[in-house]
């Protein structure tokens, strides 16, 4: 009894060791592999980023203006499409502090520092461009994450792959006040009202071009002020009971040719005005400058005011001019007597 008891034993363990060895077989007999599911194939078959310039490296001004222009190229099969790209950090895959990352490039400001290409880029590949800006000096790896309407993910922030990183150096930037620039006019002349005008130009130091200037206002209007011409100072339209002393301060736009001769007053006669026009005699170049043109006249006889906007005092205490890199200079104006310094 004890033998058997024994017997069936060792015939129960060898059975339940054999179940546990036993390998599972489908019902066609093949021999199937235990493991981990394989993962789905992804739709993005190519995904790189490259500066603006072709290569992997790129320098800006940390002005807040100035971009630095990234170029992302993906390759997605047929039937799928790009749903997002975001600009990251290399290795971290952390978001950039202290950038500005948008898809819209200014049209003012140029995109590099140092003029460098590898060759000209095949913009026939499909891609998209991002442009990134910052106010504070720093370096920065930034890399590129891709994700597409069916759910497919791409990152090449491991930065193992060939163009999977830009270096972006953000150097201080330059800032100039108005003693920094080249003041290369200043002319006096008479005006036909019989009285005396004065030209002033100004040229960016170092070599660069006027990009842009914002105005903040100044009065522009069709037959009261030249076409390219705008007004920072007039002094109070005609009083018939106060005859004195008026001036007029205009800018003209960097880059419209010359100065324009022509200026308009309001002929008063009671109740009625009418604008006519009267002349200096020289003018001045605007190319890459910013001219001034004063008018004044004394104690005039007739009734007319240099005036265009017609009204009491006009003056606008600053405009701010930017170069191609994105550096403001800050033009201040303080009124001194009839005249109005420029500092």
């Amino acid at each position: 009894m004890k033998n058997s008891t024994l017997i069936s034993s060792l015939l129960l363990s060898i059975f339940i060791s054999s179940s546990a060895l036993a390998v599972s077989l489908p019902p066609d007999g093949s021999l199937e592999r235990s493991g981990p599911p394989t993962p789905p194939s992804s739709s993005i078959k190519g995904l790189r980023i490259v500066a603006g310039n072709g290569t992997s490296n790129t320098s800006i001004y940390a002005n807040g203006n100035m971009q630095a222009k990234l170029n992302v190229f993906y390759d997605i099969e047929s039937g799928d499409s790009l749903k997002n790209i975001s600009i990251k950090e290399l290795y971290t895959a952390a978001t950039l502090s202290q950038w500005n990352v948008t898809d819209i490039k200014n049209q003012h400001f140029s995109n590099d520092l140092i003029s460098r290409s590898s060759g000209p880029q095949n913009l026939s590949q499909s891609y998209l461009t991002k442009y990134l800006t910052t106010n504070s000096q720093d370096i920065v790896s930034a890399c590129v994450e891709l994700t597409t309407r069916n759910g497919s993910f791409k990152s090449t922030c491991d930065g193992d792959s060939n163009q999977s990183f830009v270096r972006i150096e953000a150097l201080e930037d330059q800032s100039f006040t108005v003693a920094d620039w080249d003041k290369n006019l200043h002319t006096k002349m008479k005006n036909s009202l019989g009285h005396e005008s004065w030209l002033r130009g100004y040229t960016p130091p170092n070599g660069r071009k006027i990009a842009y200037v914002d105005y903040k206002g100044s009065y522009a209007r069709n037959g009261r002020t030249p076409n390219n011409a705008k007004v920072i100072f007039a002094s109070p339209s005609y009083n018939s009971t106060v005859r004195k002393g008026q001036s007029t301060l205009y800018v003209f736009k960097p880059n419209t040719g010359v100065t324009s001769k022509t200026f308009y007053y309001g002929a008063i006669s009671g109740n009625n005005k009418q604008y006519k026009t009267y002349t200096v005699n020289n003018s001045g170049n605007t190319t890459n400058s910013l001219v001034f043109v004063t008018n004044y006249i004394w104690n005039y006889k007739y009734a007319i005011s240099l005036n265009p906007i017609h009204a009491s005092t006009y003056f606008i205490g600053s405009i701010d001019v930017y170069d191609t890199y994105g550096s403001k200079t800050t033009f201040r104006f303080s009124r001194d007597g009839l005249g109005v310094n420029i500092i």
